[in-house]
């Protein structure tokens, strides 16, 4: 600790700089040993040929050494005692080693200094496409195809200081595409008065701050998501799953091939094997959030929570109908073969399956689902001593937590409405005329229908199950669930883990679960061996007062889930002319759903990682502009013409992408405004825009992810939408708030679905029309 903190003022913000120095001190040190090797060691391909080099050249009477091999030679120590081939091995040997540790490391800063320019994203004047492909070549050539991911880590630049003159011009632009001039202006004298004192002060603070630590922005992210005090149910959490058929129905063992693969995933990231991440198959990205996936649990706080991060535990936690197992994942440094993994899973089960209550400590599960002051004073009150502190240890440290979960049956049980429709609100017409069971296409008019795939009800149905279930431990980073029917996802916390990492680590762990197989019968590949310990059970002493808290979490995260509406809507074969015009093609059909549904325009945002950078999370990319509301409007209007609608399209897409360089490299105006405003709060000065600023109801979040999962609503009257960009399927998650009069997820669905097919025929007008046929829901 470094003290008091200070109440505000000046004294507050140099404090704040102090202390993240200290940290980033603290930082640098605990990872300097693994880095440096990793950096400056010399590869041993690059070793040995310097080391044939140098001898093969001596062998054709060539000293490429330029004099200093003979010289050394003479001056080694026991020169006497060795011959003269003795002594030219040593000398050559050692030459070798320091030349090739000598372009090892003049490689390495090389690819610093390349990897700070970041001109590639942004269009200027005087750099040309051809310079461009040149500095990419160069890139590619230094990183290397024997590089790993921690290597390419240390080379990855600190995120730069946008100017406080040109987000502030970007925030008027964006206010003017929502509210118009009058709204501008207002805008514009708030700024006028913002920069002249109270933002100079500001930016000075932040600019320091990027000096003394990794990353201002991430800091400022995680300090503002750990202060929350909403329940982490609300939107601090997502999941994702499998949209693969299964290949085994054996829950048992689809779970033990999931924690190997998991288990063989974090070996590589804690040894620094792991492949790096690129961004176009050429520019590395920061890997240090796939750490953070394993080991690690969020501790709550009655102020704020704090992260408890341990080493490589060799165990992991299942938990099977309320009961809390330690299962033993290593022998020595070895993962254990999932047939033993299988076996123990099965004991599990079986054990379980003889029992005919709920034990005891069933209820602590709800206790994260409830407000983070309430459980983090009922952890203090009775999981802080005795065997419930042993107990609540080892779970906070175990390495993930397994739920082996019982079905569907319990989230009926919580959700259902007595009608045993999980979905109808009762809200509007609209949900009782869309039929689940057909597909067909979109039918705009006064009866507007959107018929689903066969399968989507299920989905949807797989989707708020894996979400909103009661029985999570929603505090640890990650936990796999896995279903009796052999169906499988994740539970991840978004404070210290963003959704582009989590489903990164998911496909490749999907990806290993194909390569280790099944057998015909659906068991793992392989046989148990008869070492294996039994897994060991938590013992707990649950008084009836807590039992009483755990209660009244459970019946706040009932509501809650009750008011959570979420619709799965896969949309296949779209063409839209390129491979890589899928970001900003959906990004113009988000906008135009979301006019269509409201009739205006509202505030939205893509959530995209900026990972370009040292440290990086993600940021906030105004989705919404001038151009893209003329693109929007211009859809609306019969008049005009293909070419023209054509024509806005291009360049709305242009304007996206180009926000959307500006954040992954670190130039972000949205996080810029965030961290400012934190930075106010800190030194206590108050200001009207940066109250706009905090408090933006957004009306429209998107989240790009590599594999099926969505999010909670994160905004009260909005839509949260995650997708999977793909030419052959996309998947999107709609959530919104069923008590809100202006969000309908399956309204928005249908709205989405005859947007997305509208912008394919802007690309493909021969493209077949859709003609749906009208349903009525069941």
């Amino acid at each position: 600790m470094l003290g008091t903190w200070p109440d505000s003022g000046i004294p507050a913000l140099m404090f704040s700089l102090i202390s993240s120095a200290f940290h980033f001190l603290q930082l640098k040190l605990r990872h300097i040993k693994h880095l440096s090797l990793a950096s400056v060691t010399p590869n041993r391909l690059l070793w040995l040929a310097m080391t044939f080099l140098v001898f093969r050249a001596l062998c054709a009477g060539v000293d490429i050494t330029m004099g200093a091999l003979p010289r050394l030679c003479n001056i080694l120590p026991f020169r006497f005692w060795l011959s003269h081939r003795s002594r030219t091995l040593i000398v050559g040997v050692v030459l070798s080693t320091a030349f090739s540790m000598f372009l090892s490391l003049t490689s390495h800063l090389l690819l610093c200094l390349l990897l700070r320019w970041r001109g590639w994203s942004i269009k200027t004047s005087y750099w040309t496409p051809s310079l461009t492909l040149a500095w990419m070549s160069a890139v590619r050539v230094l990183c290397g195809p024997f590089r790993k991911a921690r290597a390419l880590q240390i080379c990855l630049p600190s995120p730069p200081v946008p100017s406080l003159q040109s987000t502030l011009s970007q925030y008027e632009s964006h206010v003017r595409a929502i509210g118009g001039a009058d709204e501008m202006k207002r805008v514009q004298n708030l700024c006028r008065t913002f920069q002249k004192k109270p933002g100079r002060t500001l930016q000075l603070f932040l600019q320091l701050k990027s000096f003394v630590c990794e990353n201002y922005v991430s800091e400022e992210i995680e300090r503002t998501l750990l202060k929350s005090r909403k329940p982490l149910l609300a939107g601090s959490t997502y999941f994702l799953g499998d949209a693969l058929p299964t290949q085994t129905a054996n829950q048992a063992a689809r779970a033990a091939n999931l924690v190997h693969a998991t288990l063989l995933f974090r070996k590589s990231v804690r040894q620094g094997d792991m492949q790096p991440v690129l961004l176009q198959g050429v520019i590395p990205t920061c890997c240090k959030q796939f750490s953070h996936l394993f080991d690690a649990c969020r501790v709550p706080g009655t102020e704020q929570d704090h992260w408890n991060i341990s080493e490589s535990s060799p165990y992991i936690v299942v938990m099977c109908s309320g009961n809390f197992y330690k299962l033993w994942t290593t022998r020595g440094d070895l993962v254990l073969p999932p047939s033993d993994l299988q076996w123990q899973i099965s004991w599990i089960l079986s054990s379980c399956s003889q029992r005919s209550t709920l034990p005891p400590e069933a209820c602590l599960a709800a206790l994260t689902t409830g407000p983070r002051p309430v459980w983090a004073e009922t952890r203090s009150l009775f999981l802080s001593a005795g065997r419930n502190k042993i107990s609540s240890s080892a779970l906070e440290k175990a390495a993930f937590v397994l739920l082996l979960d019982s079905g569907y049956h319990a989230i009926e049980e919580y959700h259902g409405n007595g009608n045993g429709n999980l979905y109808c609100n009762g809200r509007s017409d609209y949900h009782d005329n869309i039929s689940c069971n057909n597909m067909g296409g979109y039918q705009s008019g006064s009866g507007e229908k959107c018929q689903l795939e066969s399968n989507q009800k299920e989905m949807s149905r797989f989707g708020r199950h894996l979400m909103l279930g009661m029985d999570r431990w929603y505090d640890k980073s990650l936990s796999i669930i896995v279903l009796p029917t052999g169906a499988a996802g994740l539970l991840a916390e978004c404070s210290l883990v963003d959704p582009a990492v989590a489903s990164h680590f998911w496909r490749d762990v999907l990806t290993k679960e194909l390569c280790l197989g099944y057998t015909a019968a659906g068991d793992c590949q392989g046989d148990a061996t008869l070492t294996v310990t039994p897994p060991h059970l938590f013992e707990w002493n649950i008084p009836f007062e807590c039992h009483r808290r755990a209660a009244g979490s459970l019946s706040w995260a009932r509501s809650l889930a009750r008011n959570t509406e979420l619709l799965m809507l896969p949309v296949h074969d779209l063409d839209f002319g390129r491979q890589d015009a899928g970001f900003t093609n959906t990004q113009l059909a988000l906008q135009l759903a979301s006019f269509r549904d409201r009739g205006k325009f509202c505030a939205s945002a893509d959530v995209t990682p900026s990972r370009l950078c040292s440290g990086g999370r993600s940021d906030l990319v105004w989705t919404i502009s001038k151009e893209t509301c003329d693109f929007v409007l211009a859809m609306e209007n019969p008049d005009v013409p293909l070419k023209v609608r054509h024509a806005l399209m291009q360049v709305a897409g242009v304007e996206i992408q180009t926000r959307r360089h500006q954040a992954r490299v670190g130039l972000s105006p949205s996080s810029h405004l965030l961290v400012l405003a934190g930075a106010a709060k800190i030194m206590g000065a108050r200001h009207p825009l940066l109250q706009e600023v905090s408090s933006q109801d957004w009306g429209l979040l998107t989240i790009q992810l590599e594999t099926m999962g969505g999010f909670g609503p994160l905004c009260a009257d909005g839509y949260t939408v995650c997708y999977t960009p793909s030419a052959s399927l996309q998947m999107f998650c709609i959530t919104c708030s069923r008590t809100s009069p202006h969000t309908d997820s399956w309204r928005f669905g249908g709205h989405l679905f005859m947007a997305l097919h509208d912008i394919a025929a802007l690309h493909s007008p021969e493209q077949r029309k859709i003609t749906p046929s009208l349903s009525t829901r069941t």
